[in-house]
């Protein structure tokens, strides 16, 4: 499958018109560039993409990180996916939201984080 990694609308949109993309990813340093807030450019992001939508999360306390996770999946909604990266507290928010929201663990270096990330309840393991 192939994912646009992209936060912008117009070029987002362009890319789904073709038919072959099959969801988006977006980050924080792409998120900026839009002329939009967040907020408004995943509501739009997520109207248009014809599968998931990855969110990175940028917090990096668990409880701040599970709140962030959950305002995400609230503007998103059954579409995201969020990207948490592979860090004792990472693995501990997936294990917490897996349930509830799709989650990916990001930064992957090792058999071992994959194998954590599983256990966790990550849907993805996105490898380095």
């Amino acid at each position: 499958m192939i994912y646009l990694d992209s936060a912008l609308f117009e070029e987002a949109l362009e890319a789904v018109k073709m038919g072959w993309v099959k969801g988006i990813t977006t980050n924080p340093t792409l998120l900026k560039k839009s002329n939009l807030t967040s907020e408004e450019t995943l509501k739009n992001l997520a109207k248009i993409s014809p599968g998931e939508l990855y969110y990175q999360l940028t917090s990096s306390d668990f409880k701040s990180m599970i709140k962030e996770g959950r305002k995400a999946f609230s503007i998103i909604g059954e579409k995201t996916v969020l990207k948490v990266p592979a860090t004792l507290i990472g693995f501990q928010v997936v294990a917490t939201l897996s349930k509830e929201i799709n989650c990916s663990v990001t930064a992957i270096y090792s058999p071992a984080q994959a194998i954590i990330a599983q256990e966790a309840g990550a849907k993805y393991a996105i490898a380095y």
